[in-house]
């Protein structure tokens, strides 16, 4: 039987994909009473009722400018969420965080696009005040971007532009946070496939020791000198013939020793080029969480991980066409916090992130270990030159410590430590005041655009294309900002200054949303700072034989000026750790570097 008559028997497929159907969302009868609100109430003037309620606890007078602005805000975002049809989305979360506060798991303050919304600080699902912190709701909703079908009365969303809201949990108690989700939504929900692929460095280094008989070390030293490009490892053909761009200008510069070695061993080369971005192997998504309307029996093939957990056979990006997908992330640094404050008797809430004495102890730090975000030696020498004075300089550190932004590290610690600015231009101090008049945030590129003349919506898809690091998209916009200088009859060097803080950020630019709020509590850790820490003292250990009260006594304090060693693996991340240090290997067991090499297992990179 030939293909065609073999398919030919089987029927079209029963579902089709037409979007997103949400899952259904009903509202417990108890939290309609706590609302005073009646059984036949509707989700939306439930949300409403919630964004009431936490809006009254804020204490705002009525008839003042602040009153004025929340209320616009609610009306606003309300009404967007319920056009867009956001509503039982947004319950969804509101449903799996309340579960987490009413049974006392520690949550994270928030991350990402959502700390823009204020209905998600209003209903607790965030602790983030958007108004307070000067973010916008576009980041998290856009109605330029979002999009809905309606099918015989069914509302269908386009999953790559719905919302999405990633949250932290304790690490030890997550397990509860998912079988909770299981069980509400039984059958019906799944962890998530991911695909590895074959990439460039990873891809010419197998082909070269398997096609070509190299050696290890030669092959290592090959793959050393395919470059990356604002972290990203670039394609083998780009390092070895370069890229330029429309005009004419070098993207990626070509690698003339690259080249050489590459004409030395076509056979090699060739083959690579064949098998670039291939499947390798699957691995599970570490925090997302599949949620369909319908049976997953019924719209997505499933299999076991090596775990035995339900995994769908599709990979992230196919699932977002069809369900929900819900970031429920794990972190021993929310566990850390909860247990360090309740040694001390008090709530997370509780600490003053203006007390001095905590940036006093990160500005004196010999040693960075056990501080989240910062205990990375980029991090640290950022930290140690900055020497962060408040909680904004803290979340300056942290979007400088990354690829592409280092190399404002000295004008920031200028800034920081004198107080003295270069202004990049009059009309845009009132925005990049606060970072040393640089463009470290999105936010802060987002709100230029919007004071040159574009709508928050459109000052938002070009702080998404920043986002993305899609420099082609990026491009498109230089005529735009062209335009709108002259339609506005704006100073013709204002759109020039833009222009190039934008063609800069497209490199660099971090989100704010992600750590305004995030490390508030991460440098208190109890009543012995950790530059006091001493031989003798008790200090406590975590995932210890999974013991949370495991106290260690300290028999010895290090510097940590161990020897360094940059290492590649397989998915292009390089790395530079000690021989001592532990990494997971592929049989799920921590082995220290050393060992690793010697004995030549693979590191884990899913």
């Amino acid at each position: 039987m030939n293909p065609a008559d073999f398919i030919s028997q089987f029927s079209p497929i029963a579902n089709p994909v037409l979007g997103v159907r949400l899952p259904v969302i009903q509202l417990e009868e108890k939290y309609l009473k706590e609302l005073n609100l009646p059984k036949e109430t509707s989700n939306f003037d439930f949300l409403r009722a919630l964004c009431k309620k936490g809006f009254l606890a804020l204490n705002l007078k009525k008839g003042t400018k602040e009153y004025d602005e929340y209320t616009a805000r609610i009306k606003y975002e309300l009404d967007t969420l319920n056009e867009l049809g956001f509503t039982d989305y947004i319950l969804l979360v509101w449903d799996v965080l309340n579960f987490c506060h009413e049974n006392n798991i520690s949550t994270g303050p928030g991350r990402g696009s959502a700390a823009g919304s204020l209905v998600l600080f209003l209903i607790g699902v965030t602790k983030i005040d958007s108004i307070k912190h000067g973010l916008y709701f576009e980041r998290f909703v856009s109605k330029s971007r979002a999009k809905k079908t309606i099918i015989d009365g069914v509302t269908y969303l386009d999953g790559t532009l719905t919302p999405d809201v990633d949250f932290d949990a304790e690490f030890y108690r997550r397990g509860e946070v998912l079988k909770y989700i299981e069980t509400k939504y039984l059958g019906r929900t799944c962890k998530i496939l991911t695909l590895n692929t074959l990439s460039s460095k990873l891809l010419i280094k197998e082909v070269g020791k398997v096609l070509g008989m190299k050696a290890e070390d030669e092959m290592t030293m090959v793959t050393s000198m395919i470059p990356k490009s604002h972290g990203i490892v670039e394609e083998i053909t780009d390092a070895v013939n370069g890229l330029k761009d429309k005009n004419g200008e070098w993207k990626v510069k070509p690698v003339p020793e690259l080249k050489e070695w590459c004409d030395k061993n076509p056979l090699i080369y060739e083959t690579s080029l064949k098998l670039n971005n291939l499947n390798k192997n699957f691995g599970v998504h570490p925090s997302g969480l599949l949620i369909s309307f319908d049976l997953l029996e019924d719209c997505c093939p499933t299999q076991l991980s090596s775990d035995k957990d339900l995994v769908s056979s599709y990979s992230m990006n196919d699932v977002a066409s069809f369900a929900v997908k819900l970031d429920v992330l794990g972190l021993r640094s929310v566990s850390v916090i909860e247990d360090c404050c309740k040694s001390l008797g008090i709530k997370p809430t509780d600490i003053n992130v203006n007390d001095l004495s905590i940036y006093r102890a990160l500005q004196d730090l010999k040693s960075p270990h056990g501080l989240f975000q910062i205990e990375t030696l980029v991090g640290y020498n950022v930290t140690q030159k900055v020497k962060p004075k408040n909680l904004g300089e803290i979340s300056a550190v942290l979007a400088i410590a990354r690829p592409g932004a280092l190399q404002f590290t000295e004008k920031f610690a200028t800034y920081s430590n004198t107080g003295v600015v270069d202004s990049i231009h009059p009309f845009f101090d009132d925005v990049l005041h606060e970072t040393g008049n640089l463009c470290l945030y999105q936010e802060q590129a987002l709100k230029m655009a919007n004071k040159i003349g574009f709508t928050l919506d459109e000052s938002e898809q070009l702080r998404r294309a920043i986002g993305k690091k899609d420099l082609e998209k990026i491009k498109s916009w230089e005529k735009k900002i062209q335009d709108k200088i002259i339609e506005n009859k704006l100073p013709q060097d204002v759109g020039e200054v833009f222009w190039r803080i934008i063609e800069d950020s497209g490199g660099y630019s971090f989100n704010k949303c992600a750590f305004e709020e995030e490390t508030v509590q991460e440098e208190t850790r109890g009543k012995i700072m950790l530059k006091d820490v001493k031989v003798g003292d008790k200090v406590k250990a975590y995932n210890v034989t999974n013991d949370l009260n495991h106290f260690v006594e300290v028999i010895d304090v290090i510097a940590g000026s161990k020897e360094l060693y940059e290492i590649t693996i397989e998915d292009g991340r390089t790395l530079r750790v000690s021989l001592e240090h532990k990494l997971l290997c592929e049989d799920k067991v921590m082995r220290p570097l050393k060992e690793i090499i010697e004995k030549q297992y693979r590191i884990l990179t899913d």
